[in-house]
């Protein structure tokens, strides 16, 4: 399912849970509520074929691609003034490489290095644009029964 339709739906109370979402994407949703035990921790950068394409697509002079089912790089790409486009990358983010043509990505660690057998080159990776967590965010009807669980350990 889409992430922006699983959110909606979590927050309609149509579903119970929201799996491995960040902060800044849940945060729109009044009724969602963090579990406060992140699940992974990621820190956002740009990766690009040589040191001055970072610098250009950091001043948003050149195009920077990205994996269009994480929200969180479209907030980047807005809060940093980034020139992107979203890609379809099926989880592999060379494809925005090869098939796109591009020089510059928006991407995070754990994503690249599940990816770096396939790279045919050596990436640069440009100052942390930013860190972030994933957390898992239930709808707030479930908040006293999460608690009630979570304490006596039952599931």
């Amino acid at each position: 399912m889409p992430e922006s339709r699983s959110l909606r739906l979590t927050n309609k109370g149509k579903l119970d849970a929201e799996f491995l979402r960040v902060n800044s994407v849940a945060d729109e949703y009044e009724n969602l509520i963090k579990i406060d035990t992140p699940l992974i921790y990621a820190s956002i950068n740009l990766y690009c074929k040589s040191p001055k394409d970072c610098e250009m697509a950091l001043q948003g002079k050149i195009p920077v691609g990205y994996n269009m089912s994480y929200k969180i790089y479209e907030h980047i790409c807005r809060k940093e003034y980034l020139s992107c486009f979203g890609v379809n990358t099926k989880g592999d983010p060379n494809v925005l490489f090869k098939h796109n043509q591009l020089d510059t990505i928006l991407s995070n660690d754990l994503e690249i290095v599940a990816s770096l057998s396939s790279f045919e080159q050596v990436l640069f990776k440009s100052k942390k644009l930013e860190d972030v967590t994933g957390h898992h965010h239930i709808n707030k009807k479930h908040k006293n029964q999460f608690e009630i669980d979570f304490r006596s350990g039952k599931k």
